[in-house]
């Protein structure tokens, strides 16, 4: 499994790339009433998480990958929490757990004030980074308006009680471009790395004030480094907690915070 290891700092890349995301595809011409009033649902739905200056998201990645008769699991959740998004005050946390062959890490990050200040393996450190920063990372990796509703292959919704339950299929070819495109500035973690995305589906629930509140994506995709190839099955459910409510972050003690340089991180 020493290929299949070198792959785990990529898998972990594209795993938080669509913990929270919808999945591109292509328009497949089958606009039936059902699906054209499931995507006007999921387009209004996005359009109001986006708008949130607050957000408090839970998700939990799983991930079982493969290479002959060798295979492992990888599970990461994230608990992350924004308040004042689009203002000039903005506080973030994200605490994250990776789990694998029996091995745990967590990291625990927290940005206010122009600095990041991350705590892992024992260290706890800061370095200066602004806010525009920030907000295109958070942006990356929760929020999803940047994916069109015409992207999705097939869409279909159901009422459940005061919510709706939207499902859909994504396009594999069109979602192997929204994840190049995703990783594209990160320089030297998609290095010798060809993906094949086979297969994406899932589903969205719709509250009744019109957020999305759940979203539950499964991924088949082949992954090949090095020569060898690694077939992986992916999972994602996220929990949008409470949209449309204050979020509060209580900051820590930063004083033994070390500073460093975040050109040291590899960090632009």
């Amino acid at each position: 499994m020493k290929k299949l290891k070198k792959l785990t700092a990529f898998l972990l890349v594209v795993s938080m790339a669509f913990a929270l995301c919808a999945c591109g595809s292509k328009d497949s011409g089958k606009d039936t009433t059902k699906e054209l009033d499931a995507k006007k649902i999921y387009k209004e739905a996005v359009e109001k998480n986006s708008a949130l200056t607050s957000s408090d998201m839970t998700s939990v990645v799983k991930m079982s990958f493969s290479q002959g008769e060798e295979s492992m699991d990888f599970t990461t959740s994230m608990d992350t929490k924004v308040s004042g998004m689009n203002t000039d005050s903005l506080t973030y946390y994200a605490k994250t757990t990776m789990d694998m062959s029996g091995e745990s890490v967590e990291m625990t990050m927290y940005y206010t004030d122009g600095y990041c200040y991350l705590s892992q393996l024992g260290q706890n450190i800061k370095y200066a980074y602004d806010m525009d920063g920030i907000v295109s990372q958070i942006q990356q990796n929760v929020d999803t308006s940047t994916l069109s509703v015409d992207s999705m292959e097939k869409m279909t919704a159901k009422k459940e009680g005061d919510s709706y339950v939207i499902d859909f299929v994504a396009d594999p070819e069109s979602m192997n471009d929204y994840v190049k495109q995703a990783l594209s500035s990160l320089e030297g973690v998609t290095d010798g790395v060809n993906m094949n995305i086979e297969k994406v589906d899932g589903s969205y629930t719709v509250n009744k004030d019109g957020y999305y509140t759940l979203a539950k994506v499964n991924m088949t995709l082949s992954m090949e480094a090095e020569g060898e190839t690694v077939d992986m099955n992916l999972t994602v459910d996220s929990t949008v907690n409470n949209p449309g409510e204050e979020v509060s972050i209580t900051l820590p003690d930063f004083s033994g915070y070390t500073e460093v340089d975040a050109a040291s991180l590899g960090i632009q």
